[in-house]
């Protein structure tokens, strides 16, 4: 599941505050780990691809 900018940014600025990772997992029912993830990858990564295209040719190789 992805949580928006703010969800994340809330996160954080309760971490600043002084709260746990635990205390926070269980207030906002969400486990350790992506509240470590927050903590790491502040801003949210974006996946780059770009699709491959096959040549015809190789596909149909009968019909050339």
């Amino acid at each position: 599941m992805a949580y928006s900018k703010d969800y994340r940014q809330l996160i954080l600025c309760k971490l600043e505050e002084g709260y746990s990772i635990r205390k926070l997992s269980e207030e906002y029912q969400i486990s350790t780990n992506i509240i470590q993830r927050c903590k790491t990858f502040r801003e949210c990564k974006r996946r780059q691809f770009s699709p491959t295209k096959i040549d015809n040719e190789l596909l149909n190789p009968s019909s050339g």
